[in-house]
């Protein structure tokens, strides 16, 4: 009898062909793909934060401010709407007295309530706003009266604090949540694409010794 009387085995299985995260090659450079964009996520999201930090705080150094006895004066150019914050930032506004006088037209300057909630705080100042004002291009005085208080005008920094938060999501959820979840993704199809090549071979149609039906 020839090997030719013999029945062809059963061709191995057909792995799947192609495909995102293809399970049939090693997936390695998705994991180190996805742990490398959740790491740039991670400093691009510092790097954001830290600027709009840096921002908020130069902003809040540049109020114009006024204390009990040192009455202040500040120019404005061109029309505004800015902020009244009261300095330190838990200092009641009881027996708290100011005002802000228009130099130039020789009168007091109404005053609108914030009507939200906004307080900063960095090593240099603390504050929380509690009235916002509107000036046309002049010269203006600041005036204070009350204990361990000061008064502090200019535009509001809170505007950097919703880029900080908006910027920070767009940012971080993309890179650092999508990176991670195609880290781990990709991981857990390498495990059990590695289970599976060392699994034992799957049973064959023939087993040693056996013959073809007829086989002589």
């Amino acid at each position: 009898m020839t090997s030719s009387d013999l029945a062809p085995p059963p061709p191995p299985p057909n792995p799947a062909h192609g495909g995102f995260l293809s399970s049939s090659r090693p997936l390695q450079p998705w994991i180190w793909t996805g742990g490398i964009a959740a790491v740039v996520g991670v400093l691009a999201v510092v790097i954001w934060v830290g600027f709009h930090f840096i921002r908020m705080s130069d902003e809040v150094d540049a109020l114009h401010r006024s204390g009990v006895g040192n009455a202040s004066e500040f120019v404005v150019d061109e029309p505004v709407d800015w902020t009244v914050f009261i300095e330190p930032s838990n200092a009641s506004l009881s027996g708290f007295r100011m005002r802000i006088w228009d130099v130039e037209a020789g009168r007091e300057v109404s005053m609108k309530p914030y009507g939200r909630t906004f307080s900063y705080g960095f090593p240099s100042h603390t504050g929380r706003a509690f009235a916002t004002i509107s000036l046309d291009p002049g010269t203006y005085s600041m005036q204070v009266e009350g204990s361990g208080v000061n008064l502090a005008v200019g535009p509001s920094p809170a505007g950097h604090l919703v880029w900080l938060l908006v910027g920070g999501l767009a940012i971080g959820v993309p890179f650092v949540l999508g990176g991670i979840a195609l880290a781990i993704v990709a991981a857990l199809r390498e495990s059990r694409r590695r289970n599976r090549l060392a699994a034992l071979p799957p049973a064959s149609a023939w087993s040693a010794g056996e013959w073809r039906d007829g086989g002589r």
